[in-house]
């Protein structure tokens, strides 16, 4: 009836990147380090956030930069599913790391 082509054959070369080890983005950067880069570069770009929100674009922004320094190419992850950020405190501790401020980052930049 079907025969079996292997899902690699099906897919496109852009398509491949869905299967290759992505970094998770980790944040943890404190609220004096992520405030140089609010005022000098987040601020100006988006002019209604709030401050909150801006710490949090420059946070994703960082861990976005710093991961691709250390691996080239090989992209970042987050989650999206709210389920994910309900125990954060308990997680890392990072004030930034909600599903509100990280997704609204994210669609932002």
């Amino acid at each position: 009836m079907f025969s079996a082509v292997p899902l690699a054959e099906v897919l496109s070369p852009v398509d491949h990147r869905l299967f290759d080890d992505h970094l998770r983005m980790t944040g943890r950067w404190s609220k004096e380090q992520l405030t140089p880069d609010v005022e000098k570069v987040w601020k100006p770009l988006f002019p209604g956030r709030t401050t909150k929100q801006l710490l949090s674009i420059a946070r994703f922004a960082r861990s976005v930069y710093v991961g691709e320094c250390h691996n080239p190419g090989q992209g970042c992850h987050y989650p999206r599913s709210k389920t994910v950020y309900d125990d954060r405190y308990q997680r890392d501790g990072d004030p930034f790391d909600s599903y509100r401020l990280t997704t609204k980052a994210a669609d932002d930049l």
